[in-house]
């Protein structure tokens, strides 16, 4: 074995070792006694003359103040349990040894993630907040998370933080609306996970979150605009994609608009609708590589005679086959989920402190895990285990890399299904740069 292999071997060894020691060193206490479920969200609703309903009021209100002095009430510490796929990234770092193709090693998303948390913690326990802190590592196995929670070893947590995955996600979202504990979700930006769950909270803003911020954005910034919406036809998500988009942009339309909205599913179709005279923006509802290779090309040969730019996902800034100079001719749009400014000072600060530690620069997913780690610590020291009171509250932006807002988002029958992060940014490809221009 290479002395490289071995360093590599002996350093994801001591990290598992460590989570592993770490949770068996605070065991959290055994439930003695299940409270009763008391279903906080609802308002308090008293009909007039009607002696029964005065009752339930006044009972619904006495729990209530009940939970403040006991379940909700402010403590010296706190405990957060992190779920996360750590045995994934040991089994391709084993697997590529094997094959003696270590270079081609990238980390998954759970060991950055949490050495971004780390890096959090460091700094809550400069501002003095006290945390007990417990990981377990499960696969992207529901069973396995199943087993978990059957363990009773999350019946004492404060905040869960994960899983990542949505397989894992769906029993431990149920667990955490049963057992009314708050449950914040790091990379899922699905919204079908649970259903009328207040202890649900969604970091990573859903597609239609935006869609709808980057509709607001067009909407609200142009006054004569001739917007066209491209997808495939006979691609039922694609489809989809393109009337969600469309129903976002109606939503938006304020009376002076004076502009179209079109759809097309081919080339031709698109080269028609495009007017000249007026600004045209081009919405791809795809993310297939092919296709838009072939539509950019296209798109960029129409842009030497109209005023043409395009938006998208970010999911094709991945794609091999797309030239970066198509992109930059049509002003290439998108929205970003989660947006840090690369030259802000705190990023800086936390990207040297990451370094400093770790001896490698940090990833998005370590961006992440320090922001969501940072500030559930922060709720909690100021809140106490009711971390919703505190999501219109100042927020320690001094440190915070990313926008955090999290917003109730609510069904047809005004019940909160969940709460969610809406802090889209669009950015836009300037000189092979991208700036934002919109949050």
């Amino acid at each position: 074995m290479s002395g490289n292999k071995f360093i590599i071997i002996i350093w994801i060894s001591i990290l598992f070792s460590a989570c592993n020691i770490f949770q068996q060193a605070r065991k959290p206490a055994p439930v003695v006694e299940e409270e009763k479920k008391v279903e906080v969200q609802k308002e308090i609703t008293i009909v007039p003359d009607t002696t029964q309903a005065m009752k339930d009021s006044i009972a619904i209100a006495k729990k209530l103040e009940d939970l403040e002095k006991t379940k909700w009430a402010k403590k010296d510490s706190y405990k957060i349990a992190f779920i996360l796929p750590f045995s994934i990234d040991a089994e391709e770092l084993y697997y590529l040894m094997d094959n003696e193709n270590v270079t081609t090693y990238q980390p998954l998303a759970a060991i950055t993630f949490y050495e971004g948390a780390l890096q959090a913690l460091d700094t809550l326990r400069k501002m003095h907040v006290n945390l007990e802190v417990f990981t377990f590592d499960i696969a992207k196995d529901s069973s396995k998370m199943q087993q978990l929670i059957n363990s009773g070893s999350l019946d004492a947590m404060d905040v869960l933080i994960g899983p990542l995955f949505n397989e894992c996600l769906i029993p431990a979202a149920q667990f955490a609306k049963e057992k009314e504990i708050f449950l914040i979700s790091p990379l899922s930006p699905s919204s079908s996970i649970t259903e009328k769950n207040p202890f649900y909270v969604l970091m990573n803003p859903t597609l239609s979150t935006q869609l709808q911020k980057t509709a607001s954005y067009l909407q609200n910034k142009r006054i004569v605009t001739n917007t066209i919406i491209i997808y495939q036809e006979g691609m039922a998500l694609e489809q989809k994609l393109a009337e969600d988009f469309k129903s976002a942009l109606k939503g938006n339309m304020k009376k002076s608009y004076s502009g179209s909205i079109t759809l097309a599913t081919t080339i031709s179709e698109l080269q028609d609708s495009i007017k000249s005279g007026m600004e045209n923006f081009i919405f791809i509802a795809s993310l297939d590589e092919l296709f838009i290779s072939k539509l950019l090309r296209s798109i960029s040969l129409a842009s030497r005679n109209e005023n043409i730019s395009v938006i998208g996902l970010s999911g094709i800034l991945n794609f091999e086959t797309i030239s970066l100079d198509y992109l930059e001719s049509l002003h290439f749009q998108y929205p970003e989920s989660y947006y840090i400014d690369p030259l802000a000072p705190r990023t800086l600060r936390f990207k040297n402190d990451f370094i400093a530690k770790y001896n490698a620069a940090p990833d998005d997913y370590a961006a992440r895990g320090f922001d969501i780690t940072l500030y559930t610590g922060f709720l909690l020291n100021a809140h106490g285990p009711d971390i919703r009171k505190g999501f219109n509250s100042a927020k320690p932006t001094q440190y915070l890399l990313g926008p955090l807002h999290f917003a109730k988002v609510k069904n047809a029958a005004d019940s909160i299904e969940y709460f969610e992060n809406n802090g889209v940014t669009l950015l836009r490809l300037s000189n092979y740069r991208f700036e934002k221009i919109a949050d």
